[in-house]
């Protein structure tokens, strides 16, 4: 489950390990690459891909619109 709220991505893996979360644009730039941590800081406005990566190197994507 990822949601959008003012400036923030909120991330509620229901019953996932996630090991590391990506943010990339739609150019393909990675924005951000970090520990998973429940809510990340998105400052700019647009569509970008948020990634999911576990521990077993499973990968959940979403789109999110800002």
């Amino acid at each position: 489950n990822i949601r959008i709220s003012g400036d923030q991505v909120i991330i509620n893996p229901a019953g996932v390990q996630i090991e590391q979360i990506e943010i990339w644009d739609l150019a393909g730039r990675i924005l951000i690459r970090l520990p998973f941590k429940p809510t990340y800081f998105l400052p700019a406005t647009g569509t970008f891909l948020i990634r999911a990566i576990t521990y077993d190197h499973r990968v959940f994507d979403t789109m999110v619109i800002k």
